[in-house]
């Protein structure tokens, strides 16, 4: 039997849960998976819960750099946090912005050069919006940060879902480039790729891009 070398990006909150998984797949037993599945992402949940404590006595507005985060909180953030300002967005479903948006604080300024986040008190739906980024950030990512506009369609729960060209255009503001029309490769998960580095940071990877129906599908990374 041959072998294979596979390179695989996982978010590094679920990384329990991936062990698990990997770890009954090697030993046969896929039952282990589903019942370690519930206690890794409890894990990486409990983890996060410290970045409440940011804002117990936060102003209305508050400017904080990302080791001062790491200082106050205990937490090591993941490099994920470093060099994509989609970790950062607004989005209740993810172990850890759900605790900022809990206390009724949205991310409105990330500046990945200057490794710094603002943060400002909000009230109704407004926490679902995605941060926007300072011009120092855009200043350091260039064309790239067009891209991140694509984490916007993974505001849902969803495990699998799929998007024709039109949709993904129509709710990201985002023209596709003639490329992502033509060529499979466009659509490929990998991390070398501004636009892939904005589904795969946003814990999701391409399974199928059906050229002929203009389509993509998206599913949760494991």
């Amino acid at each position: 039997m041959g072998s294979h070398y596979v390179s695989v990006l996982v978010p590094e909150e679920r990384l329990g849960e991936f062990y698990a998984r990997l770890g009954a797949w090697l030993t046969g037993d896929p039952a282990a998976a589903a019942r370690d599945r519930p206690a890794a992402r409890a894990a990486g949940r409990s983890r996060y819960q410290k970045l409440a404590t940011l804002f117990a006595d936060a102003p209305p507005q508050l400017t904080i750099t990302f080791k001062e985060i790491e200082r106050r909180t205990g937490l090591t953030l993941p490099p994920t946090a470093r060099k994509y300002a989609s970790w950062w967005a607004n989005t209740p479903n993810h172990p850890h912005s759900r605790h900022w948006l809990e206390a009724g604080y949205v991310a409105t300024g990330v500046d990945l050069e200057g490794e710094r986040l603002v943060f400002k008190r909000e009230a109704g739906d407004a926490h679902r919006e995605p941060p926007r980024p300072t011009s120092g950030t855009q200043t350091r990512r260039g064309p790239g940060s067009r891209y991140e506009k694509l984490s916007d369609l993974f505001t849902d729960t969803l495990d699998v879902a799929t998007f024709h060209f039109e949709e993904i255009e129509q709710r990201t503001g985002l023209a596709l480039p003639a490329s992502a029309r033509k060529y499979p490769a466009w659509w490929a998960n990998s991390g070398a790729t501004h636009q892939g580095r904005a589904w795969l940071a946003a814990g999701y990877q391409v399974t199928r891009a059906d050229l002929d129906r203009q389509s993509v599908t998206f599913k949760r990374l494991p």
